[in-house]
């Protein structure tokens, strides 16, 4: 993948792929965290939306800032975010329990 970016983009669009990736990855997380151990980890709901509000804000102002100067990013981080979705919900179908945890058994071997 790093040799695809490399010949077919300049660093500043790797760049702001990666500050996409990163944005959009930080949210999941923070969203994961607020929704499914918060519980666990004590974790107060104050933080957890205000990171993912800033993260959002961010992204959105990057968002517009790249769709009035470079579509290829945008386009190309659509592409990329699909095709991690699409794969995250096949693994998650294929290893998960009937009641949705993860089967270690399975995945290990």
């Amino acid at each position: 993948m790093a040799i695809v970016l490399t010949v077919s983009f300049d660093l500043s669009r790797i760049a702001a792929l990666g500050a996409f990736a990163y944005l959009a990855l930080d949210m999941v997380v923070h969203y994961g965290h607020l929704r499914h151990l918060r519980h666990q980890t004590g974790a107060k709901p104050a933080p957890l939306v205000a990171a993912i509000v800033v993260d959002a804000v961010a992204f959105a102002g990057f968002f517009v800032y790249r769709i009035r100067t470079d579509l290829v990013v945008i386009a190309s981080f659509v592409v990329f975010a699909v095709l991690v979705a699409g794969g995250e919900t096949l693994y998650v179908r294929r290893y998960s329990d009937a009641d949705g945890t993860m089967n270690d058994d399975e995945v290990t071997s």
